[in-house]
């Protein structure tokens, strides 16, 4: 059986943050306690942070991320302590750490992992690492194709650390649970197409560039959109309002572009094909809020959710970014709810048959 507890002080003295923090988190688990991820903001330190979780909670395993943004219950706060724990008896969950995020210690640390819990329900992980291309390589080595998985990226090694035990750092973290302990994942969009299809007709992969898009150089197809407005937005690179959407079999998956370059080509990060249809995206509450409705059914009886947002939202949304985690949180007054903000997030594209960077979308993982 797993039991869950989570806790959260915005307090600005970390002795005083992670004491009340361990109350709560006492009150619920008060035995013993497996592991804790704990989501911090940059005003506060990590190794110290470490070191107070360790001594007053006494953790097996402590993982410690930093991000500028974190989520308890209803609200998004810019300044804070978040923690998750849990407890798994008998012990339903392992945890590796990879030092490096190159191919060979990626594979390494997902057989290790899957050769101690060969029937497991999910595998999360946490990566710091600005170009994902050969930890995707690990990654399939290690793993095969398989759904439950999701891995959490920070382009900024700063800004996601790992602290494992006693203090071993290392850049990839994974964690997988038994297939007792069940774990839902489902992720949202809200974007939706703007305008007509258009094709991928010329993409150099290596470079990750899209050259053409109907035939035409690739900036093109917003000059048909934003019309006197292209220069401002080519200038302050307002890319991150309006992805690209790639469409198979009924559903989209988003490209983020990430410059135009001289020759009017699209840096971007994600997976698109040439011959493959799209559209330019735009990020609509409603279809946020109409989503949220279909599936917050079906998360109601779980204990704890971990919501993994993306900047990419924070950036469009703003000061309305709240309302989306309150649309949540009213659809799950007794779901406890906590989370944090990542560059982009990697996960398995069931239709593709492979692991894809996305960044864009909420993934919800639901414990039970």
């Amino acid at each position: 059986m797993s039991e869950f507890a989570v806790a959260f002080s915005e307090n600005l003295d970390e002795k005083v943050t992670i004491r009340e923090i361990a109350l709560r988190i006492k009150s619920f688990l008060p035995r013993h306690i497996d592991f804790i991820i704990a989501f911090f903001t940059s005003h506060y330190h990590l190794s110290y942070l470490h070191s107070l979780i360790t001594d007053m909670l006494r953790p097996l395993h402590v993982i410690c991320i930093e991000t500028p943004l974190i989520i308890y219950e209803g609200r998004v706060f810019s300044q804070g302590v978040v923690a998750l724990a849990g407890l798994f008896s008998p012990k339903k969950y392992y945890l590796e750490v990879s030092k490096e995020s190159t191919q060979e210690e990626v594979e390494i640390s997902l057989r290790k992992l899957t050769r101690n819990i060969p029937f497991f329900s999910f595998i999360l992980s946490f990566l710091s690492v600005e170009e994902p291309q050969s930890f995707l390589i690990g990654v399939k080595l290690g793993l095969g194709r398989n759904e439950r998985f999701l891995t959490v990226v920070s382009k900024d090694e700063g800004r996601i650390c790992q602290i494992l035990g006693k203090k071993i750092y290392g850049k990839v973290a994974f964690i997988g649970w038994d297939k007792e302990v069940e774990v839902r994942h489902k992720k949202i969009s809200g974007f939706i197409p703007l305008g007509r299809f258009f094709t991928f007709t010329k993409i150099d992969k290596k470079r990750r560039i899209i050259l053409e898009i109907d035939n035409k150089p690739a900036f093109s197809v917003y000059r048909k959109y934003l019309e006197e407005r292209i220069d401002i937005f080519r200038e302050r690179k307002f890319f991150y309002l309006y992805p690209l959407g790639v469409k198979r079999n009924g559903l989209y998956r988003l490209i983020a572009i990430t410059d135009v370059l001289d020759d009017e080509s699209l840096e971007f990060r994600g997976e698109v094909e040439e011959g493959e249809r799209g559209n330019i995206m735009i990020l609509r509450r409603e279809v946020f809020r109409k989503e949220i409705e279909r599936i917050s059914e079906e998360f109601s009886s779980y204990k704890v959710m971990l919501l993994v947002d993306s900047l990419l939202r924070e950036k469009i949304l703003k000061e309305k970014l709240k309302e989306e985690i309150i649309i949540l949180k009213k659809k799950l007054p007794s779901v406890p709810l906590v989370g944090f903000y990542s560059d982009y997030c990697i996960d398995f594209d069931t239709h593709l048959k492979r692991f894809i960077v996305e960044e864009g979308n909420l993934h919800l993982l639901s414990f039970k």
